[in-house]
Order: C-alpha cells, then structure tokens, then sequence
C-alpha cells in the first residue's frame, strides 16, 4: 500500500509509531528503596542526570535535584546522589547541599542549588563523570520575614480610612497614603496625620513621579486610570491617562498597583499579576511599552514599589502574604513572607547610606505598618541575586565532592558580566567534544537575558556555550540569543530562550552535532503554550540555521509550557532519527505533566510525536493534578540489558511522601508499529496553501492538520485514539473513514485520500489549542452505529482523515481536511 501511495499521490507517507511505557518505576522517599528523608517542599525530581557507573559496582547511577531543600536555611537546595541496583531500585544515597557532602560552595537562603544538573564525560582523568549544577538565585516560595515587628499606624488615619496604597515622598517627607473611598491622607512618619484631601473615585493605587515636586499619581480602578495631584492644593492637575485599552478585568480586580520606574510608569493588574509599563505624556497621551509576565505565575498583584537607592521592584502579593524583590525587568530575585493580612500596598523609606530601611504596608482593613529592620543597602549589592552560576563538581566514587569549580559572571574564566536576574544556569545540557579540540562543552540557559531587545523586561532569554578545562576552568564561550551567534529566529519578550537545553546528535547530517533550546512561555496557541527551536550549529558553535516547533501544532494546551524541559531521546525510541524528549509540567491529562517523545527529520521538523501522560502511552501511575511530571528529564539507556531504553522523569510536586516531596520516575519504552501515514499536503493544494511537515494543506492556524494514533490497533482493548492537531480553535470537524484510498482530490481547501466505502463519526469541537480527538471506543462504536459493512473487524485496513471547519482559511470556501491515516486492526 505505502508504493501505491507514493505514486498515486506523489506525496511522502510513513509507518505511524505508537510508543508506549512497559516498565515504570516511582522513586520517592520511602519507595523503591530510597529513604530520603525529603522534607515538603523540597520539590526532589526538578532536575535529573545520569552518572554513570560511579561507584564501580556495575550498574548506572543517578542523580537528582531538589533545589527547594531548605539544608540550614531555606530552598538553599540539595542534590540527591543514588546508587542504583540492576533491577532500578535505590541501594544507597547520599545528598550534596549547604554544608552536605563535602560542597564548599556556601549558598544563602533562595539559591536554590540543583535547579539544573547536567553530566559531563570524565575531564579530570579519574574514570568517573563529572557533575555540574547551577544556582539561580531566587526563590518564588517565600523564605522568612526579615524587617522586624510591626508598628501600627492605624489608630492615627481618619475615621473609616482603608488604606489601598502608599507611597514615600521624599522631598516632602511625608507618606502619601490613599482609601479606595476616594480620600488621599499625607502622614509623618510617626503616624501623625498633616492633611486629608478628598478626591473621589475608587482609589487604589499612589506612585510619586519626582521626589522633586509636590505632585502624585492616583492609580483609579475601574475604569483603571492615573489621574495626577497636587499636593500642595489637595486638587487634580487636570492630567489623567486612560489606561483601559490595554489593562482589561473582571470582578473589581483591575488595576490595584502603581509606581514609576526611571521615568515608566508601572500598573499592576490584579486580576492576572500582569505589569503594563507606560510613557505618560502631557496632554493625557498614553505609549504602551511592555508587559512583564507575572513572575511564577502569581496573580493577586496588590501593591508595588520601585526605590531608586536599591534599583529594586518590590511587589506584594494578597493573599498569598508575599512580598517579591524583583528587578526593573520582571525577574525574581527573592521572596518573603509578609506579616499581617489585607495587604494592598507598600513603599520604602530607605536608610542610607546604612543597611536597613523603613518597610511601610498599607492594608485594606484599615491599618498601616512599618517595618524598620528590613534589609535594602544601597550599594547594589541585593542585584547581586538572579544573575546565577555554575558550579561543576568532582565526585569521589562514594558520591562526596572532591573538587569543584565556580562559574558565574567573572568566575571560574567566564568573562561575562551578567545582568541581574538573567538566570545564568536556568538549564544545563552536555554537547561533548563538538569540534575535536579536546575540551568538552557545556550549554548554559539563561532564560531572563534581555540583551536581545530593546526593552529592559524582555526576558526573551540566551544560550552560553562554554568550553572547559580539564579542571572545569572556561576556556572559550559563546552567546547564542535574538541578537547573536547567528541566531535568526524571532524571539517574543518573555519566551524564556534557554529555560531548557539538549544536545541532540547531528540532525542535519553536516558532521557537527546540534541544540535544542526550549521556550516553554511562548504564547503562539496561548498564554505559555510553549515551544522548541532546533538550532543547526556549526563547529565554532554559531546557529547556521533553525526550525521551531510550537507546541500547539504538537496538541500542547494554553498554560501547558511545553519544553519546561529537555533531553535526548533513545535511538530505539525514534527509529534511528535525532530525537528529544520534552517535558510539560503542567500540561497533560488532570494537569498532573507530561512528556513528549519527538522524532526530528534532517530539516529539523517534527516527524513524530508520542504523549505520554496518565491516560496516554501506557503509564499506570498514579499521577495527580500538580505532579509536574516532566519537570525535568533525563535519558539512560538500556541499563537493564533487554534492549529496551529508559528515561528518567522528575514530578517535584508528587505528594506522595509529603506535600510536594516530589519524586522521580523511571520508565522503559517501547516502539511498535501503528499505521501509516499519507495524504501529506507536499503535493499541490488547491490554492497552493502546502502545509507544515506532516500535515494536510495549509490552514488559517498556519500550519494543517494532522492525524497521529495513540493507544493500539486491538478491537479487544479498543484504546486506538486518533488526534488531530494543527486546526483552528474552537470549530467542528469530524473523523472519517474509508476501505479504500485514491488519488489526491480536492476537498474545499484541502484534499481527500480516503475513498471507497466511507463512514463518518460523530462531529466533535477543536479545543482551544486546535486539537480534535476521537476515541478510544472506536471499534465499539462503530458495531453500535453503523450497518455491518462499517464494523471494524480484526484483520481490516481502514483509512481514516478528518474533515473541519475554517471561515477563514486560505482558499475561502469555510473548510478543510486534515492528513490521512491507514490502520491495520488486530485482535
């Protein structure tokens, strides 16, 4: 059939894999011999690498980060050494952290050490790998309160007041301090109340333009707009800036937070965490500049503030009772939990030139706070946080630190000087010896890295390849972003370039080996869909040319971050193809994370694509919502000799032992035969509209459908589920079947291959993503359904395609047709 298709269709078509879990195992404290002990929180399975034989005993070791382990602080971060026995479970670990193991990196609260791991071949000479884990320095889970007790002001305010947002005005000395009744209130620093004005409107938000002038910025919600004040005179200025084309909400969570930054004007909407920076300009003139991504996702945005004297964004977060320093551009540099309840602003009454400044809290039940121990010097040396590093680490067989060395911005020969919060060590990847010089190369996400933009919150991220020493020294570096090392694709602020990173052998056969870099926040398909970009390299490192493959056409979710994490994929597992295995924690079925196994052609495209979840590729589990499986990865091999590989997966968020104890698990793959694939749309469509790798003719999605089988070919079991990716959201389509293909026909603006004997099923709704599935049950439905000519029997060929809706398709008559798929059934 596959011969007859090629010359009927001059179209390429392909054997359709199903690939599926045989073995698994689930690696937690108090389960497959690992006795921990794990704390909750401790997030253990955030990152994995293999080590090899380590201890010589024969069988392959691991190890396994938990970057949230408090050690003698808190999320100061941890790495799990396991020694393994043959039949993969644990027979003895030992941890590396603060203080552990023989480290003598000292690491401070929020450090966060094994966020990522990596494993280099032997380049000390010793026989045994070495092992490299990075150190980014934030933390989004709170570490604890360091400003001290709070002294009430709330017995001074006026009768009635709720506090809604504050603000420190230097050049008058005074708090300015709003109620979202309408009423600005001016205060001494002893709580004494100067002057009240009444201006009315919900008031939600101050920020001081110029410490130099008597003037205030009243941020209004709903409709969400800045409106300037005299101070002096109590009255409008008459300037006000509508800000309700780009800040939209619902529910009274519009825009509760204010404050300018280097002349900007920032406005946090509570409802989403979002932060929209403006150019206000005389005249009510309003320029849209940016939006910065809610740093780890967090919503409830209630109160900011940017001092100067530290260069920092402080925001505070109701209910979660959290205050984040971040960076003017978005990035977290630390959390702490805040005192009281309510919170609804803050500012700062910095101490220079000492340590310590004045924290001051606005909450809405009628209090206001300050906290005088909180810690902002004035040197600069806070955004020394989120920057990053990396330390590469020498292992004794017993798994202990020998050696290590540091590198980071100046350190360890890295001559680079990192901005704050660019998240140097966001991911780590071997690439082995890529140019024969005899050094082994290490890649280096550094998913914030804004140096590719102009704007100061792009967060658009980079890639640093190093090459090192023999004593983990940098001997050479590269840069690989938007704007360097040859790259030339288009990065959007906040896609995170460098959040994940794999070699990936030589996919387009020029002798060097090749990156797949992850941007697991890409909004193409919706808000951190995710994506990932083959980059071709050449042997100096430079990007000769690359291919992005969106989640979306891969049936990735909106919010799924696809490509959260990254690995190799087995040999065994693609057929002979450069393949990568791609993490979605928080993707998957009941959103408990997933992985994606995907083969890539010599173009760099997607040539297949496997899920595996809690309800596709055969893994039993037990999974729960917020497991995060996927979170990291890792490949090994066939370490049990059946000729099978395996996989390490990392579910940080698995309750199991705790609550967010995490654990890890190790799962066998294997592929087999399920159909096979035509009618794809590299032929002539009916208005030229060629589709995208495996697909039917091209779509308003950009892309076209394509039809890919999961589960297996028994009628008995009755699992076989057709997807359909790549179409527009939210319209009807239905599957279709036929006894017969025939040449390629034109079918609205696409083309039919199924023929003979047709049956359709039952109209189905493309999700938000463009994914339309039908079955499992298909073999049942068809007996219940249809006349005895359209039973599935075991031993049948039927092809299947899928026809969908597109109003606004290329060739303008509404509709279209997916690619087509032949499949064998057996008992």
């Amino acid at each position: 059939m596959a011969a007859l298709l090629l010359a009927l269709l001059g179209a390429s078509n392909g054997a359709a894999q199903s690939l599926s879990v045989v073995e698994e195992l689930r690696i937690s404290e108090g389960l497959a011999g690992f006795a921990g002990p794990l704390a909750d929180g401790d997030g253990f399975g955030a990152s994995l690498a293999w080590l090899g034989d380590l201890n010589g005993d024969g069988v392959d070791d691991w190890a396994v980060g938990a970057p949230l382990s408090d050690g003698n602080g808190k999320d100061r971060g941890a790495i799990w050494i396991l020694f393994m026995r043959a039949d993969g479970t644990v027979a003895s670990s030992r941890s590396i952290g603060d203080g552990l193991g023989g480290l003598s990196l000292t690491l401070a609260d929020g450090d966060r050490f094994g966020h990522a791991l990596a494993s280099l071949p032997d380049i000390d000479g010793d026989g045994r790998r070495e092992l490299c884990a990075s150190v980014v320095g934030s933390s989004f889970g709170g570490t604890a309160w360091p400003g001290g007790s709070a002294n009430s002001l709330g017995a001074s305010l006026p009768a009635l007041f709720e506090p809604s947002g504050c603000a420190w005005h230097a050049g008058l000395q005074r708090l300015v301090v709003v109620s979202d009744d309408g009423r600005v209130a001016l205060l001494q620093m002893d709580g004494t109340v100067q002057q009240t004005f009444l201006v009315g409107g919900d008031l939600e938000a101050v920020a001081i333009p110029d410490g130099n002038l008597p003037r205030a910025y009243l941020g209004v919600e709903h409709p969400d707009t800045v409106i300037e004040l005299d101070l002096t005179t109590g009255l409008p200025t008459g300037e006000s800036w509508d800000l309700t084309p780009w800040m939209q909400s619902a529910n009274s969570r519009g825009l509760e937070s204010l404050t300018v930054v280097k002349g900007l004007v920032y406005a946090g909407l509570q409802e989403s965490g979002e932060i929209f920076v403006f150019d206000l300009k005389p005249g009510s003139l309003v320029q849209f500049m940016g939006l910065i991504p809610p740093p780890g996702g967090r919503d409830e945005l209630s109160g900011m503030h940017y001092e100067a004297s530290t260069d920092i964004l402080y925001a505070i977060y109701d209910p979660d009772d959290l205050v984040l320093e971040l960076t003017p551009a978005g990035s977290a540099l630390r959390a702490y939990f805040l005192p009281g309840s309510s919170q609804e602003g803050v500012t700062l009454v910095p101490g220079c030139p000492g340590p310590m400044a004045t924290f001051v809290v606005a909450e809405d039940d009628g209090d206001l706070n300050t906290y005088s121990t909180y810690p902002a010097p004035c040197d600069g040396s806070r955004l020394l946080w989120g920057r990053g590093g990396v330390d590469v680490l020498f292992l004794a067989s017993d798994g202990s630190v020998t050696s290590e060395n540091w590198i980071a911005s100046g350190s360890g020969g890295f001559g680079v000087s990192l901005d704050a919060g660019d998240f140097f060590g966001s991911a780590l990847a071997s690439l082995g010896d890529r140019n024969g010089d005899g050094l082994q190369e290490l890649a280096v996400g550094a998913a914030h890295d804004d140096d590719s933009s102009g704007s100061s919150f792009a967060q658009r991220g980079a890639v640093y390849l190093l090459s090192l020493t023999g004593s983990g020294q940098v001997s050479s570096w590269s840069k690989i972003s938007a704007g360097s090392g040859g790259f030339g694709g288009i990065l959007k602020d906040g896609d995170g370039f460098g959040a994940s990173l794999t070699g990936v052998g030589d996919v387009d056969g020029d002798g060097f080996s090749d990156l797949v870099v992850g941007t697991p926040y890409s909004d193409v398909g919706g808000g951190q869909t995710g994506s990932i970009w083959t980059c071709f390299l050449d042997a100096t490192g430079a990007v000769l040319g690359q291919v992005e493959s969106r989640g979306v056409d891969l049936g990735a979710q909106a919010g799924e971050a696809m490509g959260a994490a990254l690995a190799p994929a087995a040999g065994d597992w693609t057929g002979g193809a450069p393949g990568v295995l791609v993490g979605s924690p928080t993707g998957g079925d009941s959103a408990a994370g997933a992985i994606r196994v995907l083969s890539l052609g010599s173009g760099g495209s997607v040539s297949e694509s496997h899920l595996i979840d809690g309800a596709n590729g055969g893994l039993v589990g037990p999974l729960a919502a917020g497991d995060g499986l996927g979170f990291g990865l890792a490949a090994a091999g066939d370490t049990d000799g059946d000729g099978l590989s395996e996989l390490l997966a990392g579910a940080p968020g698995d309750d199991g032992a705790g609550t967010d104890r995490g654990a890890a698990w190790a799962l066998e793959l294997k592929r087999s035969s399920l159909g096979v694939g035509f009618c794809y749309a590299d032929s002539v469509c009916p208005c030229g509209n060629r589709g995208t790798g495996l697909a039917g003719c091209g779509n308003s999605a950009g892309t076209g459908g394509s039809i890919f089988p999961g589960g297996s070919a028994s009628i008995t079991a009755d699992d076989l589920v057709l997807s359909v990716s790549g179409l527009p959201p939210s319209k009807f389509g239905l599957v279709f079947m036929g006894d017969a293909t025939i040449p390629a026909l034109p079918m609205a603006d696409g083309l039919r291959c199924v023929g003979g004997s047709l049956f359709r099923f039952g109209a189905r709704l493309s999700d938000s993503s463009g994914v339309l599935t039908e079955g499992p049950g298909i073999v049942g439905w068809t007996w219940s359904n249809l006349g005895s000519a359209g039973h599935i029997l075991a031993g049948d060929t039927w092809n299947f395609q899928c026809w969908y809706r597109d109003p606004k398709g290329p060739c303008g008559t509404g509709s279209n047709a997916s690619s087509a798929l032949a499949i064998t059934f057996v008992l």
